[in-house]
């Protein structure tokens, strides 16, 4: 008889641990692939800001007046 309880106990235990192990599997997709996109926001964003930085620094190097046109106005 306790054999049979044992074995009946086992039997109603492995889908719920199976269960679990999905869940956990599961889990660590969604983390990984949050993961991925994250990083591929913050690149993306890196980019945008590096790109905005590069017109800024162009522009107002080409609106520098130069050293002569500094001169005449003094």
């Amino acid at each position: 008889m306790d054999r049979t309880l044992h074995d009946s106990q086992n039997t109603l235990a492995l889908p719920a641990v199976e269960n679990v192990l999905t869940y956990e599997r599961q889990v660590a997709e969604i983390g990984s692939a949050m993961q991925s996109k994250l990083a591929e926001v913050v690149n993306a964003q890196y980019l945008e800001a590096n790109r905005q930085v590069q017109w800024f620094v162009e522009n107002v190097s080409q609106n520098i007046p130069s050293a002569p046109s500094l001169q005449s106005h003094f």
